[in-house]
């Protein structure tokens, strides 16, 4: 089980980036000029998460290709070192921003109020952190008997992958519609 607990670990670091969390709190009393943007507003929530994304998957990426070298895999536990935390970490980044949509805070002072006391940002962290450590649990303690880990990796990567394009689909319409009416 190192193999699996490898890329298991990997998904975790991921969920420990919480960039997009207060994105859209960070805009503070200014959110009105990204509001006023000739742009879709489905895209300026996106262009918060593509920060994150930008910032935290090269690490990611390199981290997987480290494992890879340094363990000895399967072609099917190669691709999931690579695939699955580079999906978790697109996941988070989306998931940030749907969280910071719903618990904006925009009465701070300074800026670290709004990234350490806000709402989305709590919600982010410990939430990342219980979707990485609930499938792991569950496994451990039901599926391992029906299933071997890689089987499960791959419903988990189907199944988080599904969730990200629900969570993008959701900015792209509700989500824009949410952001029009902050502030």
């Amino acid at each position: 089980f190192i193999n699996p607990l490898a890329i298991v670990a990997l998904c975790f670091l991921a969920s420990s980036n919480i960039i997009s969390a207060p994105s859209i709190s960070l805009e503070g009393r200014n959110l009105w000029i990204a509001q006023s943007l000739p742009i879709d507003g489905g895209d300026i929530l996106l262009a918060k998460a593509n920060l994150h994304i930008v910032i935290c998957l090269p690490s990611v990426i390199i981290a997987g290709l480290t494992g890879i070298i340094v363990l000895d895999m399967t072609l099917l536990q190669m691709l999931m070192m690579l695939i699955l935390p580079s999906l978790m970490t697109v996941f988070f980044a989306l998931f940030g921003v749907v969280i910071n949509l719903h618990f904006p805070k925009f009465d701070w002072i300074n800026e670290t109020i709004a990234i350490k006391q806000g709402m989305s940002t709590l919600i982010a962290m410990f939430a990342s952190m219980a979707l990485v450590a609930a499938p792991v649990v569950l496994y451990g303690t039901v599926l391992i008997q029906y299933m071997t880990a890689d089987v499960f990796m791959v419903i988990c990567t189907v199944i988080f992958a599904l969730l990200s394009l629900w969570m993008l689909r959701y900015l792209k319409t509700k989500g824009k519609a949410i952001f029009a009416t902050l502030g």
